[in-house]
């Protein structure tokens, strides 16, 4: 499967779930960023992931940027991403959204608070 399938079957899924990112990006903003490599997509039956590395200081992290879809199935992808972060020299998988994300994956603390205020 290529880039462009994987696009194609994620997009319903990461429009919906970038409606919560308030403004910061479009869908077409995502697909060009998708294009260019910048975000992985990971997609099942029923849906689709992106994620992006962020390097810190002192630590590199792999980001969920945005994720939607069947629960059960992105549950079941947390080994392979688990995996592919620790193969590429990450020590945290970073994730923002709703609190509700926080009792749908066991393990993961909450880091602050993200805010917004449009100006």
């Amino acid at each position: 499967m290529s880039v462009f399938d994987d696009w194609a079957k994620a997009k319903a899924y990461i429009e919906a779930a970038i409606a919560e990112a308030k403004g910061t990006h479009t869908i077409d903003d995502v697909a060009l960023l998708v294009g260019a490599g910048h975000f992985r997509i990971w997609v099942g039956n029923n849906f689709a992931m992106l994620t992006e590395f962020n390097n810190f200081p002192r630590m590199k992290a792999l980001h969920v940027f945005a994720a939607g879809g069947d629960l059960t199935e992105l549950q079941s992808m947390e080994n392979d991403l688990l995996k592919y972060a620790k193969d590429n020299g990450c020590t945290r998988i970073t994730a923002a959204g709703r609190n509700g994300w926080l009792r749908a994956l066991p393990g993961c603390q909450k880091l602050g608070t993200s805010m917004y205020r449009d100006i």
